[in-house]
């Protein structure tokens, strides 16, 4: 387990994709070539006492959905296997000698459609990592073509992209990357083979777009990219059932509110609210770290959708908004701190106290992960919000979040009690140095290496591997936003404020885990100045109040549930309770 791939996990609220490798019995991998697609397709089993095969096939380049194994066996110098949700099969001749198989050559048949294809047993997936998505609209004079590239480094260094096609729903295309092409570079050229084209193109003097022409049959395109965080990288086959679709029985209207604090941020929003003229009581959504749209869209589950979509059905008014620099929310995001954006949410209460069909003495802020501290902070100063609901919100320093967060999600990932010891170490140094100001040195990254290396002269230097993705990541660290969140403690606010907090968290939250948090709201809740406080725990539940098997950030985009049914009803049933001045939190 090496140090630096370890710490680049953690990303304080921020919900990486990457997947973490769970330990298996066996692992096999092949890729299934369909015409000009190439899908990478992992499969982990375990075998039980009595000889019996259970997993699951995962395609990584399909969004890692996991899709479980209905039978998977070795019988007569063969390994078979069936996958009855998607009407597909693996019949595959093993060679390697007895006892020692490691190649299964044969057929993939899904759907009647029949591919050669071979899966071999490996220890670990050769996953190359992600370090840039580009997307653009290719317009024809007969179609328009969604693309995205994902640019990847390979383990020995070296550089691959692919082109996903999601109107043609074909992903995964494998293009090559000109000469002179590289992450940074300001030529961006490459050809896909499969349809005989080519793309020219150059980066903006900013770097976020790539101008150029798609070269096809003789015949030039204009195609611009832009650049978009990792994060948003688009998945392909992605079930999300929960996600609303109209008619709807309710009012929507979308909205640009101009900041009456920030001059020239304004602020793209949805109110959704119960058909009639109300007063309802509101809700104002506050999202998570990273720029989020107004749905808080990760890994193509809608959350905040879901939830105005619910509460807009139980009688409750939402107000959600993109973050400044995301969507049609203008203002810069870059040099901003969780201050800045709280402010944002004080704009929209002013807002939405004067809208007529809004209960204004019922103005309600929920907030998930960051936003569940950014309600306190705005409450603790304005004694007119109604109450405070606290979506895995933390209580204390975050320096401990880093700490508690990164030591737990390395800890699901496999790494050893040396490992984690030196994360912490490293971690502690990385905080002393943007405490003092070291961090802004050009070459604090090299320091703090050597510095850990110092403190812990026994650990190997393999630890310290620093890639380039985790150099740009430590840079990312030293922000405004992050130096201020490591030395904010919610608390203060939590104990000035005097409204009701609903504080929900879930028990496979490796993020913000209920043990490190939960406890700061027992003991300020003992004053006895929050009488219907409450705080409810749930079993198996996510950071994302998704049901889980592991908590681990890489399960997030393979379940299809977005947010668990009963945390919906438990925050409408309190709010409403709230709104109706009631004392007693219903059963």
């Amino acid at each position: 387990m090496k140090v630096f791939k370890t710490v680049l996990g953690f990303a304080i609220f921020c919900l990486s994709a990457t997947a973490v490798g769970q330990p298996t019995e066996e692992i096999w991998y092949g890729v299934l070539e369909i015409g000009p697609q190439k899908l990478r397709l992992e499969i982990n089993v375990e075998r039980d006492s009595e000889g019996v095969y259970q997993g699951a096939l995962k395609s990584l380049d399909q969004g890692n959905v996991e899709v479980p194994l209905s039978r998977f066996e070795f019988k007569d110098g063969r390994l078979n296997f069936e996958i009855k949700q998607l009407g597909a099969s693996f019949e595959g001749k093993l060679e390697g000698g007895t006892g020692g198989e490691k190649v299964a050559v044969g057929k993939f048949n899904q759907g009647g459609a029949v591919f050669d294809m071979a899966f071999e047993r490996v220890t670990k997936i050769p996953v190359p990592t992600m370090i840039r998505t580009w997307q653009g609209t290719l317009v024809t004079e007969s179609a328009e073509y969604e693309f995205q590239i994902r640019m990847f480094r390979d383990q020995d260094g070296g550089l691959s992209a692919r082109l996903d096609s999601f109107t043609e729903r074909m992903m995964g295309l494998p293009i090559e990357l000109g000469p002179t092409t590289t992450s940074e570079s300001e030529a961006f050229q490459f050809q896909l083979k499969a349809s005989q084209a080519a793309y020219e193109g150059r980066r903006t003097e900013d770097g976020r777009f790539i101008e150029g022409k798609w070269k096809q049959a003789g015949t030039d395109f204009p195609l611009n990219f832009k650049e978009v965080p990792v994060a948003d990288t688009r998945l392909a086959l992605q079930r999300r059932p929960q996600t609303p679709e109209g008619p709807f029985q309710y009012e929507a209207s979308d909205h640009r509110i101009k900041s009456n604090r920030s001059p020239g941020v304004e602020l793209g929003a949805t109110l959704t609210h119960p058909k009639g003229d109300g007063p309802y009581p509101a809700v104002i959504l506050i999202s998570g770290s990273g720029q989020q749209d107004r749905d808080e869209t990760i890994l193509g589950h809608k959350s905040f959708f879901v939830i105005a979509d619910h509460f807009a059905k139980n009688g409750i008014a939402t107000l959600r908004f993109d973050d400044r620099g995301k969507a049609e929310s203008t203002g810069d995001p870059t040099q901003c701190t969780s201050e800045d954006f709280a402010d944002d949410v004080e704009t929209l209460v002013d807002w939405l106290k004067h809208m007529q069909v809004i209960d204004s003495d019922n103005i309600i802020l929920v907030g998930h992960s960051e936003g569940g501290y950014i309600g306190p902070m705005i409450a603790a100063r304005r004694p007119k919000i109604a109450a405070v609901v606290m979506l895995a919100g933390t209580t204390v320093p975050g320096t401990d979040i880093v700490l508690d967060q990164s030591r737990r999600i390395a800890a699901a990932a496999g790494a050893d009690h040396a490992s984690l010891a030196a994360q912490d170490k490293l971690l502690k140094n990385l905080f002393a140095m943007l405490a003092n100001g070291q961090a802004e040195s050009p070459d604090f990254v090299g320091r703090l290496l050597a510095k850990t290396r110092n403190d812990l002269p026994d650990l190997a230097d393999e630890a310290f591997d620093l890639s380039v993705t985790a150099s740009d990541r430590l840079g990312q660290m030293n922000s405004p936003w992050f130096r201020f969140f490591l030395k904010y403690d919610p608390a203060v606010a939590l104990k000035k404020m005097d409204q009701p907090v609903l504080a929900l968290f879930g028990e496979h939250d490796l993020q913000v885990h209920p043990d490190l948090n939960a406890p700061v709201l027992e003991e300020i809740w003992k004053s006895g100045k929050h009488p219907i406080s409450e705080m409810v725990r749930f079993p198996k539940l996510n950071h994302l109040f998704q049901t889980s098997k592991t908590g681990a950030p890489s399960e997030y985009g393979q379940i299809e549930e977005t947010f668990n049914g009963n945390v919906l009803d438990k925050m409408t049933i309190w709010i409403q309770a709230v709104a109706a001045g009631n004392k007693r939190i219903p059963e």
